[in-house]
């Protein structure tokens, strides 16, 4: 019985993640940095040739621009970590940039934004699904 012990290993069911999901969830969150680092961009150059908002509100909408950009960021590389507070982290950025998407005027590009960012969180979700060889 002990000389086949090593056999046992083998037959016992593991679980696992594909790595082939989980660079398909990181890729995804990556795009949606990406998207927000343009949406981003493009909401701070527009405010600031209307001239709608005073310099301090004007630094505060980009700090915290570039805070979100910084968390998607941080987002894409925790999709690969089987962490329990990594998975909150990541959910909780993703799933906060969905109704980040409507929160000024609202284009078909906010629109796709926020679909690209359910679109990200479904993949993440599914990435971390373990699978049995």
């Amino acid at each position: 019985m002990l000389r086949h012990g090593h056999d046992l290993q083998r037959l016992t069911d593991t679980a696992m993640r594909s790595p082939q999901r989980t660079t398909v969830a990181t890729v995804a969150v990556a795009v949606v940095a990406a998207w927000w680092f343009f949406l981003g961009s493009a909401t701070v150059s527009a405010q600031v040739q209307a001239g709608t908002l005073s310099p301090s509100a004007l630094a505060a909408l980009g700090v915290l621009t570039a805070i979100n950009f910084g968390a998607l960021i941080i987002s894409a590389l925790a999709v690969r970590l089987d962490r329990p507070i990594a998975k909150v982290f990541v959910v909780v950025v993703v799933a906060i940039n969905v109704p980040l998407a409507f929160w000024n005027l609202v284009g078909p590009l906010d629109i796709a934004y926020g679909v690209a960012a359910l679109i990200a969180l479904a993949l993440v979700l599914w990435s971390w699904r373990r699978y049995s060889r």
